[in-house]
């Protein structure tokens, strides 16, 4: 007995006829015909009774409906089941452009080793976009800036993961760099170039507009590849979240000016998934203020 042929046996029984039957079950009439005589001689007894005018179900077909449906019925859930349990092992991963991608991919590394079941569709972006992705559940969470200033938004969840100064970023081989710390004034008509998606620039830009001091733009960039190259090469010095320092290049703290931004695991509070929530919490136990570390968590 197979599960096809207990559907084309309740498509003929709900509507007294091959014809209709076939027409319901989406398939040729001899076809069908030849399913349920194939079940009749499985069972050993007739399910129907056949004449030219009519279909009429026996006592025994009367006796296999409700079996069927019951069947039938636990086979369609267990598959709308699984296939809702498959939706929710997909993660749509919205992560902020500014964020080093070399420590969001060993992250992933890290989370996929510990869950593979579930796969990760990573959205990388500005934070305005990203913000507006978890808003309109094109993307199931964030990991982003998580800014004090902003309103609450009751359909937006948050948890801080932690939290990192910005630096002058010089070239190691810059006057600046064998400094402790430095004054913004000493920033004065040096190279500069700009991170046109920085979440710090408009703060750092009201500051130095405010101490009269002014820096000679060289370049302009979305990427944070780039900006560093222009530093590395000794073009420009840059303004950079603290884990952007890497060999070659030398972060510098300003005294007389701090900015620091929250990294932080957002989601839409409506649409909690199991994949979620392990991420989530897999987030939450990372080792962020150490650096990622490329090692099997169990």
């Amino acid at each position: 007995m197979e599960l096809h042929q207990l559907r084309h046996f309740l498509a003929v029984a709900e509507t007294a006829s091959f014809t209709k039957g076939a027409e319901r079950a989406a398939v040729s009439q001899p076809a069908l015909s030849a399913s349920v005589a194939k079940l009749e001689a499985e069972l050993g007894v007739k399910l129907f009774e056949r004449d030219k005018r009519r279909v009429v179900i026996t006592q025994a077909g009367k006796k296999l409906v409700e079996t069927a449906k019951t069947v039938v019925n636990t086979c369609n859930k267990a598959k709308s089941e699984l296939k809702d349990l498959q939706a929710d092992q997909a993660l749509r991963l919205g992560v902020i452009s500014t964020l080093p991608m070399r420590h969001v991919a060993v992250l992933l590394e890290q989370f996929g080793y510990n869950s593979p079941d579930i796969s990760v569709l990573l959205h990388d972006a500005p934070i305005e976009e990203i913000e507006t992705l978890l808003s309109e559940g094109q993307i199931d969470v964030a990991l982003t800036a998580i800014s004090s200033h902003r309103g609450p938004n009751l359909a937006i969840k948050s948890r801080a993961l932690y939290s990192e100064p910005y630096f002058v970023m010089v070239p190691s081989g810059h006057r600046l760099g064998v400094r402790r710390s430095i004054k913004l004034a000493e920033l004065e008509n040096e190279p500069f170039v700009a991170r046109n998606h920085c979440e710090g620039r408009h703060d750092f830009a009201n500051m130095l507009e405010e101490k009269g001091v002014r820096l000679r733009t060289v370049c302009r960039t979305n990427q944070d590849g780039r900006a560093l190259a222009f530093v590395d090469a000794g073009l420009g010095i840059a303004y950079l979240p603290g884990k952007f320092a890497s060999p070659g290049i030398t972060a510098v703290p300003i005294t007389d000016f701090h900015y620091e931004r929250t990294i932080g695991v957002c989601w839409r509070s409506q649409a909690e998934t199991p994949a979620m929530d392990r991420f989530v919490s897999f987030a939450e136990t990372n080792n962020w203020h150490n650096g990622f570390v490329n090692k099997r968590f169990k």
